[in-house]
């Protein structure tokens, strides 16, 4: 543990738009009261925190300003509980004095969070017919690592009465996220992607075939990917 003078890195709000805050209703009525959740940071996990209406756990790799309108609603139950922070200032005065961080070891423990109801909402950059994701890049523009996203994927699809959901808009700086092949190698696998949703609706591929997932995704993105 180390010490600083330095100020927090204050992350700027994302913005708001129809398509995000459509995606965060549907996504947040996958939600049931008393469910832990986790979820990306940025406007997927922003628009799906502010969509809630139900009380749940937050046990996630990020905490950030949505988490403190959530708790202002009256919406957590218990302490939060994630890996680190990113956002404002307003999250940074939430947090102080709390028991909220703790070791990546213990947050992104497999074993511990399928021991839970977990719902796991993460985004992508881009999802293949089957439901492969990728978060990391495009060929060789690396946009982030990998992260949680496996980690917390498959522990919600481990758990009972987990989810394991990935939700994204249908267009992503111009490029469409629902594509032949993915740009990089994959970085969560089909098998624990259960729900993806976008701004047309919820796709459920759990029990289904390669061909039954692949008319199910494109029947959310509303025409073949290009």
């Amino acid at each position: 543990m180390h010490e600083t003078n330095r100020a927090p890195l204050e992350l700027s709000l994302p913005g708001r738009t129809e398509v995000t805050d459509e995606f965060g209703r549907l996504a947040a009525t996958l939600v049931r009261p008393g469910d832990s959740l986790q979820f990306s940071p940025g406007g997927v996990g922003d628009a799906f925190l502010r969509a809630l209406d139900v009380p749940v756990r937050i046990d996630s790799g990020t905490a950030g300003d949505a988490d403190v309108d959530l708790d202002a609603r009256g919406l957590i139950l218990d302490s939060p509980l994630a890996t680190y922070l990113a956002g404002s200032g307003v999250v940074y005065r939430w947090a102080d004095t709390r028991r909220i961080l703790a070791r990546v070891e213990h947050t992104h423990n497999l074993t511990r969070l399928a021991n839970q109801e977990l719902v796991a909402m993460s985004t992508a950059l881009e999802i293949d017919l089957t439901g492969q994701v990728n978060v990391e890049g495009f060929g060789a523009d690396v946009i982030a690592g990998v992260g949680g996203h496996p980690d917390y994927a498959g522990a919600a699809v481990q758990a009972i009465d987990g989810l394991s959901v990935v939700a994204l808009p249908t267009v992503r700086g111009g490029r469409r996220t629902l594509v032949d092949r993915l740009s990089t190698p994959t970085s969560t696998t089909r098998s624990d992607v259960d729900v993806v949703v976008t701004e047309n609706g919820i796709a459920d591929l759990r029990g289904l075939s390669d061909a039954e997932r692949t008319r199910a995704l494109r029947s959310i993105w509303g025409s073949d990917p290009s």
